[in-house]
């Protein structure tokens, strides 16, 4: 993302465009169809990462994918560090797939210059009720963008926990941004969500594969065990989480009003009661743990029964994780012997 900017020189407004952003502007006529148009020759000249290097990449990943193929059917030992580099590497054929036409490196974009001044595209959009003229998060065309997605949410959420602790692990961010940043995760289809949940489960479950292997000490193959098996759990659970909150909490709300109107008339019984009572007290305290964004921005606030179990859940990947990456290091320390023999080729040529 990022290869279109808006350039308006009236108002010295410059800012990078998502595709959304930049057919919004060409649908209402704002940017010319022309002016939008890039072929396909001025992409590829401006890729840096040729097909040399990506068939280069492929061709390494396939050896190596052959080569432990020949080591299991022969018998020899796979080490915990070779599988997980195998799941790894599933991971990289997957992005390299959907990077295949991707431009790598670009370093200048497209300008796309309107016919008309940013104030007064803005001024339209709220006349047509599409703005609501709040103040914006990235750019002043983030009103097109679709609701964010509970990744992004979830993840601009951890990240003001850090803000609020007064760790920052990047700069301030320029408002508006002079680049679309890369943990700016959009919203995915529902085929796309289902193919993100295949490979996240896949990831998981090739450390499954390692559950015989062979280990130093016997407590480092039950932490391998249930790092492994907590790893894949946590996936399961976390999409169930996600649904829950995001999709069927919603359509339960939208579909029974009379289950909207409760859970509305709970919500105003707790304000009615007595100035800092308890109940008031936590009512107060819940609202300000689902919301921490700068701003109070609506559409950043996190359902509390998601707040804890994602909180407990990513703890507890990142815990398994790390034990997982340890152990495939410290396991180099002691290895069956079949673990420094190579593949004998020759046994799979067929010979007389």
């Amino acid at each position: 993302m990022g290869g279109y900017v808006f350039d308006d020189p009236e108002e010295m407004a410059r800012f990078p465009l998502t595709a959304k952003q930049v057919y919004y502007l060409v649908h209402k006529g704002y940017v010319g169809v022309d002016d939008a148009l890039v072929q396909p020759k001025v992409i590829a000249d401006r890729n840096k990462g040729d097909g040399v290097t990506r068939l280069i990449t492929c061709c390494q990943i396939f050896w190596f994918f052959l080569n432990t193929a020949g080591r299991m059917a022969q018998g020899l030992a796979i080490t915990t560090l070779e599988l997980t580099t195998l799941a790894t590497i599933f991971c990289t054929l997957a992005t390299y797939t959907a990077w295949m036409h991707k431009p790598l490196d670009v370093k200048t974009a497209v300008p796309l210059k309107p016919k008309k001044p940013l104030r007064l595209i803005l001024d339209d959009a709220i006349v047509a009720g599409e703005y609501s003229g709040e103040p914006y998060r990235r750019t002043p065309l983030d009103f097109i963008e679709a609701a964010p997605s509970s990744w992004y949410i979830y993840w601009s959420y951890g990240m003001d926990v850090f803000r609020r602790m007064h760790i920052h692990f990047w700069r301030a961010k320029a408002r508006p941004a002079v680049k679309i940043a890369e943990d700016h995760f959009l919203p995915l289809s529902s085929r796309l969500n289902l193919l993100l949940f295949a490979f996240q489960l896949s990831f998981t479950a090739i450390h499954l594969a390692g559950w015989n292997f062979f280990f130093p000490t016997p407590a480092e193959r039950v932490l391998w065990h249930v790092s492994s098996a907590i790893s894949v759990a946590c996936v399961f659970v976390y999409w169930a989480v996600d649904l829950f909150a995001f999709d069927v909490l919603p359509w339960v709300y939208g579909t029974f009003p009379s289950v909207a109107r409760r859970k509305r008339a709970l919500e105003r019984s707790v304000e009615k009661r007595a100035p800092g009572s308890m109940h008031e007290r936590c009512h107060a305290t819940a609202a300000r743990l689902r919301n921490l964004s700068e701003g109070r921005d609506p559409q950043f606030a996190v359902p509390l029964k998601a707040i804890a179990p994602v909180a407990v859940l990513v703890t507890a990947y990142c815990a398994t994780r790390a034990i997982v990456l340890i152990e495939c290091f410290i396991g180099l320390r002691l290895l069956p012997v079949t673990a420094y023999k190579t593949v004998r080729w020759a046994s799979f040529v067929p010979h007389f």
